[in-house]
Order: structure tokens, then C-alpha cells, then sequence
């Protein structure tokens, strides 16, 4: 039995309740994952924000880290992902966590794992393994993130005291290890002898629960991810423009879920020359209600500048969704370099990507979508299913200890 404490970093903070959505934040999903298929062979401690502080307590997510978890550690944690990597109460969690009650500390903020690690040795738990889990890295020239609050050096730090690092994605894994061999050579080995790449990012089964049939009569673009008032990192001021230019020719509907609202309906109109739904103007859809709209949606438009790409766009092409999504790093892994759908970051190229999906699914027989759609859907499930990589995490896990 291994007794494993979990400090997610969360930062899919909803603007109007000030309250964190557990089911929309790929570190949430990761831990309801970890939870779903491992409940028999571990323990597991989480710490969380106050139940007032998750907007989503009655949803799936947050129901099963209830019922499966040992034990919900409530802390107070800043609705700011920015805040989250800089703020660590040592003096409360020493009194709060004895580290020496566990053997694995999984810690989804890399850039905390030194303050976890200066713990570990103040209460003299020796014993302790801790691992650094993540998918999100910012390089110091990095441009989604403003040079002075980069945090590339705590990232660094973290990734050198831990015992092992749990990369979402091999592109992830890969990069950082370049980079580190280009600039840290002294680093690099040390580093990269404790590189694991997991992949373990949603569940395919809960999507296929909520199968529905699929529709190509209505062209529905989805774009999942939250809009990042940083559009460097979410792309959605190059979406738009793209998408207005292609109003003119086409008939679509684009769906923003816009989970932590950021960014009003009433601005979104300002911009926006096409027919769109705001899917979280009045509330933050559960589980259920999202992936039925994964389901009616058959486009899904990605454009996410960090090494991963996110969950939600494994959900969206587990549901059969044509993926339109950028040809860099763990997005070239999904599909055949071939492929329509992909384009880079300038306006042409993502509107000739579009305009070839769109005339795809107008004059394709359904037989024909459908069976791209099911290669789409077989690579989410390939790529980084809870249930294709369980077995690796497990085994990966009890390597280390």
C-alpha cells in the first residue's frame, strides 16, 4: 500500500464566483483519474482550496476525490495560477502536514517542489519521495509569460530536487530535455535520468458514456480552452479574425465554454462577426452537459502555445471532433503529418486549415467523416487516455519507491 499526499496546482478560477472548477482544470482531472483507477493500491491525501472556493463540488470530479480520497486537506489558495507558484506557507503546513506519515508527496506545481523539498527535511521525513507532475513549462524567453514574472529558474529548481518528474506528453519531456542539454549540459543528466513521460490525461470511458450520434448537417466549431486575456497563450484575438473572414463564405456556429469568464459575452460580441454561444455565460457546465456538447459540436479549434495542449482537446476528438490545432510539439504526435486540420499561428494558414475541414464535411459522405472521426477518436484514446496509461503510471510509481 502506498500512502501518497497530492497538491494540485489549480488554475481554472472562475471570474464571477471566484471559485476554482475541479472537472476543468487538467490537474483536477489528472488527480479524479489517479483517484478512478487506483483506489485499490494507494491512499491518497489531497490538498484543496475550502469547499467554498470550488464551484463544482456536486460534480463528478470533486464527488470522487470525496469518496476515494483518505482525507481532504482544506487550504487557502489564491484564485491566480501566477500567485499559486510563488506562495508557499511553510509555517502553517509544517503544523498542518507530517510529511513523515507518507511515502510519495505528488506535487503538480514544479515550481513548489523546492519549498516541499525544504519541508521534507525540516521534519526529518527521509523516507519521502517526491515527484513532480506537470505538463506546463515556461523557458526564460518564453512569450506567453511577461519576463518578470517568468519562472523558468524555480521551474529548474524544482526539477533538481525532485526524485522523479512525470511529464504529460512526450513533446514535453523531449523539449525540456533539449533545452537543458543545449544550456545546462552539467544539468541536463541529472535531470533527464528522472524523466518519466506519463501521459495520463482524461478519461476516455466517461466520454463514451455519453455517446450521442453525430451530426454533420450544421457546421459547430467548439473551442475549449479558457480564454487567456494573455492571447499569446490561447490565441483566441487570431480565432476571431480568422473566423470573421470566413463568415462571409460559410455558415458555422462557434461555441467558447470561456469557463473562468474572463472575457464577457458583451465583449466577445464587440469582436465576433459570426454566430457564436457563450456555453458558460450563466454557469460553468457539469461533466455531463459538457460532454454532450463535445458530442453535438464536429469541429474543435485549439491553439494553446505550450507543449502539451491541454485535456480538453483529447475530450473534443475522443467525441469525434475534427481537430484544428497548431503542428508543434505533442499536438504533430495525434495525427498524421498529412492532415487538414493542422496549421501554424498566422492568419492563412489557419484559414486555409478551416476551409479545408469545412469542405471536407459539406461534400464528404457521412461513411467517409465518420471514418476519419473514428481515427481521430482512436488517437485521443491512444495518445493519453486515463485507461490506455494506467498501467504505466502504476508501474512507474512502484519503480520509484
Amino acid at each position: 500500500m502506498i500512502r501518497i499526499l497530492w497538491y494540485p496546482e489549480l488554475s481554472s478560477w472562475n471570474k464571477q464566483t471566484d471559485k476554482v472548477i475541479l472537472s476543468a482544470d487538467s490537474n483536477g482531472l489528472v488527480l479524479y483519474g489517479f483517484l478512478k483507477f487506483f483506489d485499490k493500491d494507494t491512499t491518497v491525501t489531497v490538498i484543496l482550496p475550502d469547499t467554498d472556493r470550488i464551484y463544482d463540488c456536486d460534480d463528478i470530479v470533486y464527488k470522487t476525490i470525496e469518496e476515494k480520497a483518505r482525507f481532504i486537506i482544506d487550504i487557502d489558495m489564491f484564485p491566480n495560477s501566477f500567485a499559486q507558484r510563488y506562495t508557499f506557507d511553510f509555517v502553517k503546513l509544517y503544523n498542518l502536514i507530517d510529511l513523515k506519515n507518507y511515502d510519495v508527496l505528488i506535487n503538480n506545481e514544479i515550481s513548489l517542489t523546492r519549498n516541499w523539498r525544504a519541508l521534507q527535511l525540516a521534519q526529518k521525513a527521509d523516507k519521502l519521495k517526491i515527484i513532480s507532475w506537470f505538463h506546463f513549462v515556461v523557458f526564460p524567453n518564453d512569450l506567453k509569460v511577461d519576463a518578470n514574472i517568468n519562472y523558468w529558474y524555480r521551474e529548474l529548481d524544482g526539477m533538481l530536487v525532485s526524485d522523479a518528474i512525470f511529464f504529460q506528453g512526450k513533446a514535453v519531456k523531449d523539449e525540456v530535455i533539449k533545452y537543458l542539454e543545449r544550456n545546462y549540459k552539467n544539468l541536463a543528466k541529472v535531470i533527464r535520468d528522472k524523466c518519466y513521460n506519463v501521459n495520463f490525461v482524461y478519461s476516455y470511458e466517461d466520454i463514451m458514456e455519453h455517446k450521442i450520434k453525430k451530426s454533420y448537417e450544421k457546421i459547430i466549431i467548439i473551442i475549449p480552452n479558457r480564454i487567456s486575456i494573455a492571447t499569446r497563450y490561447s490565441s483566441h484575438d487570431l480565432f476571431i479574425k480568422v473566423l470573421n473572414i470566413l463568415a462571409k463564405k460559410y455558415d458555422f456556429e462557434v461555441w467558447f465554454t470561456n469557463i473562468t469568464q474572463s472575457v464577457s459575452t458583451g465583449e466577445l460580441k464587440n469582436v465576433c462577426k459570426f454566430k457564436f454561444k457563450n456555453l458558460s455565460e450563466s454557469r460553468v457546465l457539469n461533466r455531463t452537459e459538457y460532454y454532450k456538447k463535445l458530442w453535438e459540436a464536429n469541429i474543435v479549434l485549439v491553439g494553446l502555445q505550450d507543449l502539451h495542449g491541454g485535456a480538453s482537446l483529447r475530450e473534443a476528438m475522443a467525441a469525434k471532433c475534427l481537430p484544428i490545432m497548431p503542428y508543434m510539439y505533442e499536438y504533430k504526435n495525434l495525427m498524421p503529418k498529412t492532415y487538414f486540420g493542422y496549421y501554424n499561428f498566422n492568419v492563412n494558414s489557419l484559414k486555409q486549415s478551416l476551409e479545408k475541414t469545412f469542405e471536407f464535411i459539406k461534400k464528404s459522405s457521412r461513411e467517409k467523416i465518420e471514418n476519419l472521426c473514428t481515427v481521430v477518436s482512436t488517437a485521443a484514446f491512444k495518445n493519453c487516455s486515463f485507461e490506455k496509461y494506467a498501467n504505466v503510471v502504476k508501474r512507474t510509481l512502484y519503480n520509484i519507491i
